[in-house]
Protein backbone atom coordinates (compact mmCIF):
# COMPACT_ATOMS: atom_id res chain seq x y z
CA UNK A 1 0.00 0.00 0.00
CA UNK A 2 1.37 3.46 -0.81
CA UNK A 3 1.13 5.06 2.71
CA UNK A 4 3.35 2.24 4.29
CA UNK A 5 5.95 2.76 1.20
CA UNK A 6 5.91 6.54 2.08
CA UNK A 7 5.83 6.28 5.60
CA UNK A 8 9.27 4.14 5.36
CA UNK A 9 10.98 6.39 2.74
CA UNK A 10 9.96 9.67 4.67
CA UNK A 11 11.82 7.82 8.00
CA UNK A 12 14.71 6.44 5.48
CA UNK A 13 15.04 10.43 4.23
CA UNK A 14 15.07 12.03 7.74
CA UNK A 15 16.58 9.29 9.55
CA UNK A 16 14.39 10.33 12.63
CA UNK A 17 13.01 7.13 14.45
CA UNK A 18 11.22 9.64 16.75
CA UNK A 19 8.68 9.31 13.82
CA UNK A 20 8.00 6.09 14.89
CA UNK A 21 8.61 6.23 18.43
CA UNK A 22 6.27 9.38 19.20
CA UNK A 23 3.51 8.16 16.86
CA UNK A 24 3.68 4.25 18.76
CA UNK A 25 3.93 2.99 14.98
CA UNK A 26 4.15 -0.83 15.05
CA UNK A 27 4.17 -4.09 12.67
CA UNK A 28 0.54 -4.29 12.93
CA UNK A 29 0.03 -1.08 11.12
CA UNK A 30 1.51 -2.70 8.17
CA UNK A 31 0.98 -5.50 5.65
CA UNK A 32 2.64 -5.40 2.23
CA UNK A 33 5.95 -3.34 3.95
CA UNK A 34 5.64 -5.63 7.18
CA UNK A 35 8.88 -7.16 7.15
CA UNK A 36 11.08 -3.56 5.96
CA UNK A 37 9.30 -1.99 8.94
CA UNK A 38 10.66 -4.88 11.44
CA UNK A 39 14.29 -5.37 10.43
CA UNK A 40 14.37 -0.95 10.56
CA UNK A 41 12.86 -1.97 14.14
CA UNK A 42 15.68 -4.32 15.17
CA UNK A 43 18.24 -2.37 13.08
CA UNK A 44 17.60 0.75 15.62
CA UNK A 45 17.20 -1.69 19.06
CA UNK A 46 20.95 -2.95 17.94
CA UNK A 47 22.48 0.38 16.69
CA UNK A 48 20.35 3.07 18.39
CA UNK A 49 20.38 4.02 14.37
CA UNK A 50 18.03 3.81 10.88
CA UNK A 51 19.80 1.85 8.34
CA UNK A 52 20.68 3.61 5.27
CA UNK A 53 18.60 3.00 2.05
CA UNK A 54 21.86 1.01 0.29
CA UNK A 55 21.75 -1.29 3.56
CA UNK A 56 17.95 -1.43 2.65
CA UNK A 57 18.26 -2.27 -0.98
CA UNK A 58 20.88 -5.11 -0.18
CA UNK A 59 18.39 -6.55 2.04
CA UNK A 60 14.84 -5.84 0.26
CA UNK A 61 15.56 -5.34 -3.60
CA UNK A 62 11.74 -5.60 -4.28
CA UNK A 63 11.39 -2.39 -2.14
CA UNK A 64 10.63 0.87 -4.31
CA UNK A 65 12.87 3.93 -3.08
CA UNK A 66 11.24 7.41 -4.22
CA UNK A 67 10.81 11.26 -2.94
CA UNK A 68 8.50 11.98 -0.18
CA UNK A 69 7.13 15.92 -0.35
CA UNK A 70 4.12 14.93 1.90
CA UNK A 71 4.58 16.34 5.57
CA UNK A 72 5.50 13.75 7.78
CA UNK A 73 2.46 13.93 10.11
CA UNK A 74 -0.18 13.82 7.24
CA UNK A 75 1.49 10.64 5.92
CA UNK A 76 1.46 9.07 9.89
CA UNK A 77 -2.96 9.82 9.54
CA UNK A 78 -2.81 8.12 5.98
CA UNK A 79 -1.01 4.87 7.57
CA UNK A 80 -3.14 4.75 10.46
CA UNK A 81 -6.10 5.32 8.77
CA UNK A 82 -5.26 2.32 6.89
CA UNK A 83 -4.28 -0.43 9.56
CA UNK A 84 -7.76 1.07 11.27
CA UNK A 85 -9.77 0.01 8.41
CA UNK A 86 -7.84 -3.19 7.73
CA UNK A 87 -8.04 -3.87 12.04
CA UNK A 88 -12.01 -3.13 11.75
CA UNK A 89 -12.30 -4.98 8.47
CA UNK A 90 -11.74 -8.27 10.10
CA UNK A 91 -13.12 -7.98 13.21
CA UNK A 92 -16.63 -6.60 12.20
CA UNK A 93 -16.81 -9.69 9.49
CA UNK A 94 -15.34 -12.35 11.89
CA UNK A 95 -17.65 -10.71 14.42
CA UNK A 96 -21.09 -10.87 12.13
CA UNK A 97 -19.27 -14.80 11.34
CA UNK A 98 -19.67 -16.20 14.84
CA UNK A 99 -22.87 -14.13 15.89
CA UNK A 100 -24.41 -15.94 12.66
CA UNK A 101 -23.56 -19.13 14.31
CA UNK A 102 -23.34 -18.71 18.26
CA UNK A 103 -24.09 -14.73 19.69
CA UNK A 104 -22.67 -15.83 22.82
CA UNK A 105 -19.50 -16.48 20.85
CA UNK A 106 -19.92 -13.13 18.81
CA UNK A 107 -20.00 -11.10 21.30
CA UNK A 108 -17.37 -12.53 23.52
CA UNK A 109 -15.14 -12.28 20.03
CA UNK A 110 -16.31 -8.54 19.67
CA UNK A 111 -15.49 -7.55 23.27
CA UNK A 112 -12.24 -9.73 22.90
CA UNK A 113 -11.00 -7.34 19.72
CA UNK A 114 -12.90 -3.96 20.83
CA UNK A 115 -9.53 -2.24 21.88
CA UNK A 116 -8.51 -3.29 18.09
CA UNK A 117 -10.93 -0.67 16.71
CA UNK A 118 -9.56 2.42 18.90
CA UNK A 119 -8.17 5.12 16.49
CA UNK A 120 -4.19 5.74 17.51
CA UNK A 121 -3.17 9.52 18.70
CA UNK A 122 0.18 11.33 18.53
CA UNK A 123 2.15 12.52 21.73
CA UNK A 124 3.31 15.88 21.13
CA UNK A 125 6.00 17.18 23.33
CA UNK A 126 8.75 19.49 23.63
CA UNK A 127 11.87 18.66 25.05
CA UNK A 128 12.68 21.97 26.85
CA UNK A 129 16.11 20.91 28.25
CA UNK A 130 17.56 20.66 24.18
CA UNK A 131 14.93 23.16 21.98
CA UNK A 132 16.18 26.26 23.94
CA UNK A 133 16.14 28.21 20.70
CA UNK A 134 13.21 28.61 20.21
CA UNK A 135 12.19 29.93 23.68
CA UNK A 136 15.61 32.02 23.45
CA UNK A 137 14.38 33.74 19.77
CA UNK A 138 10.87 34.57 21.53
CA UNK A 139 12.19 36.07 24.84
CA UNK A 140 14.51 38.57 22.42
CA UNK A 141 11.98 39.30 20.17
CA UNK A 142 9.43 40.04 23.69
CA UNK A 143 12.43 42.56 24.28
CA UNK A 144 12.31 44.54 21.14
CA UNK A 145 8.78 44.06 19.65
CA UNK A 146 6.66 44.07 22.42
CA UNK A 147 3.57 44.78 20.97
CA UNK A 148 3.80 41.72 19.00
CA UNK A 149 2.84 39.57 21.45
CA UNK A 150 0.37 41.85 23.59
CA UNK A 151 -1.73 44.47 23.09
CA UNK A 152 -3.37 47.11 25.89
CA UNK A 153 -5.92 46.59 27.27
CA UNK A 154 -6.91 50.49 27.46
CA UNK A 155 -6.61 51.05 30.87
CA UNK A 156 -3.53 51.77 31.38
CA UNK A 157 -3.10 51.64 34.96
CA UNK A 158 -4.03 47.70 35.41
CA UNK A 159 -1.79 46.94 32.84
CA UNK A 160 1.15 48.93 34.82
CA UNK A 161 -0.10 46.92 38.02
CA UNK A 162 0.90 43.37 36.33
CA UNK A 163 -2.26 42.67 33.60
CA UNK A 164 0.26 43.95 30.78
CA UNK A 165 -2.68 43.77 28.51
CA UNK A 166 -3.85 41.28 26.21
CA UNK A 167 -1.58 37.87 24.80
CA UNK A 168 -2.48 38.17 21.28
CA UNK A 169 -1.67 34.45 20.91
CA UNK A 170 -3.17 32.54 24.15
CA UNK A 171 -5.28 34.45 26.35
CA UNK A 172 -9.00 33.97 27.75
CA UNK A 173 -9.52 36.75 29.84
CA UNK A 174 -12.94 37.34 31.65
CA UNK A 175 -14.45 40.48 33.13
CA UNK A 176 -16.95 39.47 36.21
CA UNK A 177 -19.40 41.22 38.74
CA UNK A 178 -22.62 40.67 39.63
CA UNK A 179 -25.74 42.46 37.48
CA UNK A 180 -25.54 45.87 36.53
CA UNK A 181 -22.26 46.16 37.77
CA UNK A 182 -20.91 47.95 34.87
CA UNK A 183 -19.44 44.76 32.79
CA UNK A 184 -20.67 45.89 29.68
CA UNK A 185 -19.27 49.84 29.97
CA UNK A 186 -16.09 48.52 31.02
CA UNK A 187 -15.91 45.92 27.59
CA UNK A 188 -16.72 48.61 25.65
CA UNK A 189 -14.31 50.94 26.99
CA UNK A 190 -11.47 48.22 26.56
CA UNK A 191 -12.71 46.82 22.63
CA UNK A 192 -12.80 51.08 21.95
CA UNK A 193 -9.23 51.27 23.26
CA UNK A 194 -8.30 48.34 21.24
CA UNK A 195 -9.78 49.51 17.95
CA UNK A 196 -8.41 53.24 18.37
CA UNK A 197 -4.97 51.13 18.03
CA UNK A 198 -5.33 50.28 14.64
CA UNK A 199 -6.34 46.44 15.58
CA UNK A 200 -9.24 44.94 13.97
CA UNK A 201 -12.24 43.93 16.99
CA UNK A 202 -15.12 41.09 16.46
CA UNK A 203 -17.95 41.85 19.08
CA UNK A 204 -20.79 39.82 20.18
CA UNK A 205 -23.70 41.33 21.77
CA UNK A 206 -25.97 38.93 22.53
CA UNK A 207 -28.39 41.40 24.66
CA UNK A 208 -28.10 44.84 22.96
CA UNK A 209 -29.06 45.84 19.29
CA UNK A 210 -25.73 46.76 17.06
CA UNK A 211 -27.15 50.76 17.08
CA UNK A 212 -27.40 50.10 21.02
CA UNK A 213 -23.91 48.75 21.05
CA UNK A 214 -22.68 51.12 18.82
CA UNK A 215 -24.03 54.25 20.85
CA UNK A 216 -21.78 53.06 23.59
CA UNK A 217 -18.93 52.87 21.45
CA UNK A 218 -19.39 56.44 20.16
CA UNK A 219 -19.82 57.85 23.43
CA UNK A 220 -16.71 56.32 24.53
CA UNK A 221 -13.95 57.09 21.70
CA UNK A 222 -15.72 60.71 20.56
CA UNK A 223 -16.25 61.84 24.65
CA UNK A 224 -20.50 62.32 23.92
CA UNK A 225 -23.13 61.80 26.15
CA UNK A 226 -24.60 58.38 26.18
CA UNK A 227 -28.05 59.85 27.31
CA UNK A 228 -28.35 62.17 24.47
CA UNK A 229 -26.95 59.95 21.84
CA UNK A 230 -30.24 57.48 23.03
CA UNK A 231 -33.26 60.10 23.86
CA UNK A 232 -32.40 61.89 21.38
CA UNK A 233 -30.45 65.33 22.73
CA UNK A 234 -28.19 67.79 21.22
CA UNK A 235 -24.48 66.16 20.46
CA UNK A 236 -22.26 68.45 19.05
CA UNK A 237 -19.62 67.28 16.55
CA UNK A 238 -21.24 63.57 16.23
CA UNK A 239 -21.50 64.06 12.36
CA UNK A 240 -17.75 65.03 11.82
CA UNK A 241 -16.88 61.94 14.46
CA UNK A 242 -18.27 59.58 12.44
CA UNK A 243 -17.20 61.41 9.10
CA UNK A 244 -13.51 60.48 10.39
CA UNK A 245 -14.63 57.45 11.66
CA UNK A 246 -15.75 55.88 8.90
CA UNK A 247 -12.24 56.57 7.31
CA UNK A 248 -10.35 53.64 9.33
CA UNK A 249 -8.36 51.38 7.99
CA UNK A 250 -9.38 48.53 10.28
CA UNK A 251 -12.70 47.35 10.89
CA UNK A 252 -15.21 47.05 14.07
CA UNK A 253 -17.26 44.44 13.84
CA UNK A 254 -20.66 43.91 15.79
CA UNK A 255 -23.07 40.48 15.79
CA UNK A 256 -26.07 40.12 17.79
CA UNK A 257 -27.50 36.57 18.59
CA UNK A 258 -29.95 36.89 15.39
CA UNK A 259 -26.81 36.92 13.03
CA UNK A 260 -25.95 33.47 14.66
CA UNK A 261 -29.20 31.92 14.22
CA UNK A 262 -29.85 32.58 18.36
CA UNK A 263 -27.23 29.35 18.80
CA UNK A 264 -24.23 31.12 19.35
CA UNK A 265 -21.59 28.15 19.24
CA UNK A 266 -17.72 27.72 18.94
CA UNK A 267 -17.94 27.04 15.66
CA UNK A 268 -19.77 29.71 14.46
CA UNK A 269 -18.02 32.03 16.08
CA UNK A 270 -14.76 30.58 14.38
CA UNK A 271 -16.54 31.50 11.43
CA UNK A 272 -17.40 35.44 12.57
CA UNK A 273 -13.83 35.64 13.51
CA UNK A 274 -12.07 34.71 10.19
CA UNK A 275 -14.52 36.47 8.12
CA UNK A 276 -14.41 39.59 10.05
CA UNK A 277 -10.10 38.76 10.00
CA UNK A 278 -10.75 39.62 13.64
CA UNK A 279 -7.35 40.54 16.02
CA UNK A 280 -9.19 40.18 18.80
CA UNK A 281 -12.64 39.06 20.19
CA UNK A 282 -15.13 40.49 23.04
CA UNK A 283 -18.28 38.57 23.95
CA UNK A 284 -20.47 41.00 25.73
CA UNK A 285 -21.90 37.42 27.90
CA UNK A 286 -20.82 34.05 28.54
CA UNK A 287 -23.69 32.54 29.67
CA UNK A 288 -25.60 33.03 26.17
CA UNK A 289 -23.01 30.94 24.18
CA UNK A 290 -24.05 27.08 23.18
CA UNK A 291 -22.24 24.10 24.65
CA UNK A 292 -22.25 22.34 21.14
CA UNK A 293 -20.50 19.04 22.61
CA UNK A 294 -23.15 18.80 25.17
CA UNK A 295 -24.46 15.04 26.21
CA UNK A 296 -27.50 14.87 27.63
CA UNK A 297 -26.19 13.70 31.05
CA UNK A 298 -24.08 16.73 31.23
CA UNK A 299 -25.01 19.45 33.91
CA UNK A 300 -24.71 23.31 33.43
CA UNK A 301 -21.25 23.55 35.14
CA UNK A 302 -20.10 20.86 32.78
CA UNK A 303 -21.32 22.66 29.65
CA UNK A 304 -20.02 26.00 30.62
CA UNK A 305 -16.71 24.39 31.42
CA UNK A 306 -16.85 23.12 27.24
CA UNK A 307 -17.42 26.29 26.53
CA UNK A 308 -14.49 27.98 28.45
CA UNK A 309 -12.11 25.31 27.57
CA UNK A 310 -13.67 25.80 23.74
CA UNK A 311 -13.09 29.49 23.64
CA UNK A 312 -9.34 28.93 24.83
CA UNK A 313 -8.73 26.83 22.30
CA UNK A 314 -10.14 28.78 19.69
CA UNK A 315 -7.76 31.63 21.18
CA UNK A 316 -4.96 29.25 20.61
CA UNK A 317 -5.98 28.19 17.32
CA UNK A 318 -6.32 31.60 15.58
CA UNK A 319 -3.97 33.06 17.91
CA UNK A 320 -6.48 36.02 18.82
CA UNK A 321 -6.95 37.31 22.31
CA UNK A 322 -10.57 36.20 23.42
CA UNK A 323 -12.43 38.88 26.20
CA UNK A 324 -15.35 37.55 27.63
CA UNK A 325 -17.93 39.17 30.29
CA UNK A 326 -19.29 36.69 32.95
CA UNK A 327 -22.28 37.07 35.61
CA UNK A 328 -21.61 35.79 38.95
CA UNK A 329 -23.57 32.89 40.32
CA UNK A 330 -25.98 33.91 43.66
CA UNK A 331 -23.38 33.02 46.15
CA UNK A 332 -21.39 36.76 45.36
CA UNK A 333 -24.14 38.51 46.66
CA UNK A 334 -22.93 36.62 50.17
CA UNK A 335 -19.84 37.67 49.45
CA UNK A 336 -18.35 39.59 52.03
CA UNK A 337 -15.18 40.48 49.89
CA UNK A 338 -14.65 43.75 48.08
CA UNK A 339 -13.63 41.71 44.76
CA UNK A 340 -15.06 38.51 43.21
CA UNK A 341 -12.87 35.33 42.65
CA UNK A 342 -13.41 32.26 40.58
CA UNK A 343 -15.29 30.46 43.39
CA UNK A 344 -18.11 33.32 42.51
CA UNK A 345 -18.66 31.80 39.19
CA UNK A 346 -21.28 29.07 37.98
CA UNK A 347 -19.12 26.25 36.81
CA UNK A 348 -15.96 27.96 38.46
CA UNK A 349 -13.94 25.05 38.58
CA UNK A 350 -13.46 24.20 34.71
CA UNK A 351 -14.24 27.97 33.91
CA UNK A 352 -11.55 29.24 36.41
CA UNK A 353 -8.75 26.39 34.94
CA UNK A 354 -9.70 27.71 31.54
CA UNK A 355 -9.52 31.38 31.76
CA UNK A 356 -5.50 32.71 31.72
CA UNK A 357 -7.01 35.99 33.41
CA UNK A 358 -9.74 37.04 35.31
CA UNK A 359 -10.67 40.76 36.50
CA UNK A 360 -13.15 41.17 38.78
CA UNK A 361 -15.42 44.49 38.70
CA UNK A 362 -17.38 46.28 42.16
CA UNK A 363 -19.48 49.21 41.58
CA UNK A 364 -19.38 51.73 44.49
CA UNK A 365 -21.07 54.55 42.52
CA UNK A 366 -19.52 56.43 41.47
CA UNK A 367 -16.20 53.88 42.35
CA UNK A 368 -15.40 51.65 39.85
CA UNK A 369 -12.86 49.08 41.72
CA UNK A 370 -11.32 46.57 39.00
CA UNK A 371 -9.46 43.24 41.00
CA UNK A 372 -7.09 41.30 39.12
CA UNK A 373 -7.96 37.63 40.74
CA UNK A 374 -6.11 35.49 38.35
CA UNK A 375 -2.92 36.42 36.24
CA UNK A 376 -1.28 34.10 34.52
CA UNK A 377 1.18 36.35 32.04
CA UNK A 378 1.62 39.07 35.19
CA UNK A 379 2.20 39.16 39.17
CA UNK A 380 1.24 36.64 41.32
CA UNK A 381 0.79 36.08 44.61
CA UNK A 382 -2.09 38.72 45.42
CA UNK A 383 -4.77 39.95 44.24
CA UNK A 384 -4.22 43.42 42.59
CA UNK A 385 -7.14 46.41 42.87
CA UNK A 386 -7.17 49.70 40.69
CA UNK A 387 -9.48 52.49 41.52
CA UNK A 388 -11.24 54.51 39.21
CA UNK A 389 -13.67 57.22 39.25
CA UNK A 390 -16.33 56.37 36.84
CA UNK A 391 -18.73 58.17 35.00
CA UNK A 392 -20.45 56.07 32.50
CA UNK A 393 -22.20 58.81 30.79
CA UNK A 394 -18.95 59.37 28.49
CA UNK A 395 -17.83 55.80 30.07
CA UNK A 396 -14.60 57.79 31.03
CA UNK A 397 -12.67 56.23 34.19
CA UNK A 398 -10.09 58.41 36.53
CA UNK A 399 -7.65 56.51 38.14
CA UNK A 400 -7.35 57.25 41.90
CA UNK A 401 -3.94 56.22 43.59
CA UNK A 402 -4.19 53.97 46.18
CA UNK A 403 -1.51 53.06 49.31
CA UNK A 404 0.64 50.70 47.51
CA UNK A 405 0.75 53.54 44.30
CA UNK A 406 1.76 56.56 46.67
CA UNK A 407 4.54 53.95 48.95
CA UNK A 408 5.74 52.78 45.11
CA UNK A 409 6.18 56.38 43.86
CA UNK A 410 9.23 58.10 45.58
CA UNK A 411 8.23 61.79 44.67
CA UNK A 412 4.82 61.04 46.47
CA UNK A 413 6.02 59.42 49.54
CA UNK A 414 8.38 62.15 49.80
CA UNK A 415 5.70 64.69 49.77
CA UNK A 416 3.08 62.68 51.97
CA UNK A 417 5.74 62.04 54.68
CA UNK A 418 6.56 65.98 54.59
CA UNK A 419 2.63 67.01 54.82
CA UNK A 420 2.57 64.65 58.53
CA UNK A 421 5.29 66.56 59.41
CA UNK A 422 3.33 70.20 58.66
CA UNK A 423 0.69 68.38 60.59
CA UNK A 424 2.57 67.59 63.45
CA UNK A 425 3.03 71.29 64.23
CA UNK A 426 0.00 72.54 63.89
CA UNK A 427 -0.86 70.05 66.28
Amino acid sequence: MLCEEQFINKLLETKDYSLVENNNITSNDFTTCRNVFEFIKEFHNKYNDVPDKTTIAGKFGEFEFFSVQQDSQSIVDDLREQSLFRSACYVINKSTELFEKDANEGAKFLLANIDKLKPKYSMHFVDIAHDVDTRYNEYLERQNNFSKYFMPSGFDELDAHGFIGYERRDDLVLFTARTGQGKSFVLTKSASSVFEQGFNVALISPEMTVNQFAERVDSTMGGFSLNNLMYCGKVNGYKDFLTKLKQSKNRFCISTLEDFDNECTISKIRTFCKATTADILFIDGFDYLIDERAKKSDSVPNQLGHIAQDLLSLSRELSIPVVVVIQTNRKAVENDKDYIGTENITGSDKIGASCTRLISIVNKNPILEMTITKNRYGKSGKETKCIYNWNPDINTYTYIQNIEDINNDEETKQETEENKENFKSIF
